[in-house]
């Protein structure tokens, strides 16, 4: 089935789903931007980011962000199964076997990237957060080191309300989401529990997930705020192993085989068994109308045991920290500013001890390494609005980082070190707010991101400290127009960029499976990104009649090079780079129906991929269609019971959701489910 008939299908069908946050609030152009201090309209912000509602954009079974995070343009997150998440946001996934990396990531003012640029994704539930706010490209200025991106995770507590969300699916999918939110005068809570279990499509791919998450919001006055917050996760997921080609498509389910000296994955018992915990003070004091001070200490520990092919590793990952900085605005009748100082500090001190993998159990010691992290940055963020609609941001950060790592084992190198600093970070963009609410943004930003421990001491057990920080220039263009008529508003965006990349770091595996990194010289990425979203909205007399249409179009076209990169021998010049795709056109919708019936859906077309530097592999291309239809059993003033159905990849595509890149042996396959289906209910108070 081609992609012309299932978009026919999607439209015909009227099944929609839109991107993120739709609400009223949208349609009265008053979507605030947070990043980089702004807290502005977007039409008027210095930065282009895209805000989702979460909680209320799911076309599937709730438990994965995959269908809402994908609908923007540029940004692709993936699962290779169940608990393994890789987010790549133009490119970032390059050096990425899993996780997050080279993306910073904040939960409301608490860092979850720690002090190694590490950020464990899997430990948030889909109800840990209420929105998330997406911005591309480098993060030079307020958030320090990093050239993939920024994601702001929120929580809004200003409700008094609890749901509970139940769900059961193919492969004896199970899931449990309790939220409840509490608002009085001077505090507000936020609560949630997570509970997911799943057998997986294929085989080793087993998921028991348990999340806790708290906020705590206390108002003493006006002038004071203190917010707590604490997330805990107790996770284990099995992983199935990469397969070849031949293998993927003979037996799609089937775990990776035993080859040579290794055993298979189901043998080796390997699986990642996984607990994080991360507790946050955040203090906001407001000396005066003009100035205030937002402060933030925070703790995070992560304990994982990686029982592997190859090997089982334990890491423990205690991290501290701080960040904090002064706010100063000004506003007058020809000019508003905003200038903002601080900084941000961590340290972490890890542990590292590799095992012979006997049967999924630990066996012989082979490494045992003691890792202390130390990172920093300073940085000031300055933004003018002018008469005339002209706004512009100027801010730079500076950043420090440094690796020691100790061996603790007999005639072993016992401390080797390294360290990267770089010169000043800066952040230049300027926009023009025209007539009827067309608007122009320029960027330029400078990007440095240093390899994380877990590329310096990769899963090889070889230590690499030759690897240097990645950086360079990134130029954009944005044009965003939001025109509403009578019941119709259209907001379409276009943006360009281009990103000049130095010592990119890049994923390369060995015949284990296990992963190890390089530098490659020069890269150039060229992309084009639009978004369109359309929205319909009426208040209905009748319960049938249409309340609101919502359609959201994201095209993501991407030329990423490799400008010099020459290894070994080896001339990789010229060649595409790869894990991206070339073309992702992703369309979602919604209809409400005035008596509570809403329809959902999302269609992904991507095409092929290249799965290595040489380019002589490459994925194919597939389309996934996804839908949800939620129907009311009961709808009162304070209180609703939603039954729903919902269907993924009802196309059955034979597609890889994640590929293992430049792995050896060419075993690139991670399988992900065709076609299945799960059926939920919500009550809400």
């Amino acid at each position: 089935m081609n992609i012309q008939f299932a978009i026919f299908l999607l439209l015909i069908s009227l099944i929609c789903k839109s991107q993120g946050n739709t609400d009223s609030v949208l349609y009265e152009n008053q979507v605030t931007v947070t990043a980089f201090g702004q807290n502005s309209n977007y039409l008027k912000s210095t930065v282009n980011s895209k805000i989702l509602n979460v909680n209320e954009s799911h076309s599937g079974n709730n438990a994965s962000m995959l269908a809402v995070i994908n609908t923007v343009a540029g940004v692709k997150i993936e699962e290779r199964s169940p608990g393994s998440y890789r987010l790549n946001i133009r490119n970032s996934s390059l050096r990425s076997p899993f996780g997050v990396r080279n993306v910073k990531v904040y939960w409301n003012h608490i860092p979850l990237s720690d002090a190694n640029g590490n950020t464990y994704f899997n430990q948030l539930a889909t109800n840990s957060f209420t929105t998330i706010e997406i911005v591309k490209g480098p993060t030079a200025s307020m958030y320090g080191a990093g050239t993939g991106g920024l994601l702001i995770l929120k929580n809004k507590t200003n409700t008094n309300r609890v749901k509970l969300d139940l769900n059961t699916g193919s492969f004896n999918t199970n899931n449990l989401f309790l939220t409840a939110t509490n608002k009085t005068k001077d505090v507000n809570n936020y609560f949630s529990i997570a509970i997911n279990s799943t057998d997986g499509y294929r085989k080793q791919t087993e998921l028991n997930r348990k999340n806790l998450t708290y906020v705590l919001e206390k108002h003493f006055n006006a002038k004071h705020q203190l917010q707590f917050g604490l997330l805990f996760t107790d996770l284990f997921y099995q992983t199935p192993g990469g397969l070849t080609l031949a293998e993927f498509e003979a037996d799609p389910t089937a775990a990776r085989p035993a080859t040579g000296i290794f055993p298979s994955a189901i043998k080796a018992k390997a699986a990642i068994y996984q607990q994080t915990a991360v507790l946050g003070i955040t203090n906001v004091y407001r000396f005066n109308k003009y100035l205030k001070k937002i402060s933030t200490i925070f703790v995070n520990n992560a304990t994982v045991k990686n029982a592997a092919i190859r090997n089982y590793e334990i890491r423990k990952e205690p991290n501290i920290g701080a960040r904090s900085f002064f706010t100063y605005e000004k506003n007058s009748t020809t000019l508003n500013f905003k200038i903002q100082f601080g900084l941000e500090v961590q340290k972490g001190n890890y542990t590292s001890k590799v095992f012979n993998n006997k049967l999924g159990q630990p066996d012989t010691l082979q490494t045992n390494n003691g890792i202390e992290n130390n990172y920093g940055f300073y940085f000031v963020n300055n933004t003018f609005e002018f008469k005339h609609n002209w706004t512009m941001l100027i801010g730079a950060s500076v950043n420090t980082s440094n690796v020691l790592i100790k061996s603790y084992l007999k005639n072993s190198i016992k401390e080797q070190s390294t360290k990267f600093k770089n010169e000043v970070m800066p952040r230049l963009a300027l926009r023009k707010l025209l007539i009827n609410n067309l608007s122009f943004l320029a960027t330029i930003s400078k990007g440095f991101s240093p390899p994380t421990v877990g590329e310096i001491l990769p899963s090889t057990n070889i230590i690499n400290t030759t690897l240097t920080a990645e950086s360079g220039w990134n130029y954009e263009k944005t044009v965003q127009y939001h025109y509403r008529s009578g019941r119709h508003l259209i907001m379409p965006e276009l943006t360009l960029f281009h990103f000049n990349l130095n010592n990119a770091i890049v994923q390369k595996r060995d015949a284990s499976g296990a992963d190890y990194f390089e530098n490659a010289g020069k890269v150039k990425q060229q992309g084009l990104e639009m978004q369109l979203q359309y929205v319909y909205f009426k208040n209905g007399k009748n319960k049938f009649d249409v309340n609101q249409i919502n359609l959201n179009i994201a095209i993501t076209k991407n030329n990423f090079l490799y400008k010099e990169y020459i290894k070994l021998g080896n001339d990789f010049s010229g060649k595409k780079l790869p894990s991206i795709p070339q073309s992702i056109f992703n369309m979602a919708g919604k209809i409400e129906i005035k008596n509570g019936l809403i329809f959902q859906s999302n269609i992904a077309y991507v095409t092929k991929m290249y799965l290595n530097d040489a380019n002589t592999a490459f994925s194919k291309a597939y389309t996934l269609l996804t839908s949800k239809i939620n129907y009311p059993v009961i709808k009162k003033q304070k209180h609703k019971l939603d039954f729903y159905v919902s269907a993924d990849n009802i196309l059955n595509q034979n597609y890889s959701l994640g590929f293992d890149i430049n792995a050896v042996n060419n075993r690139f396959y991670n399988a992900a489910p065709k076609i299945n289906y799960a059926i939920g209910v919500s009550l809400l108070f």
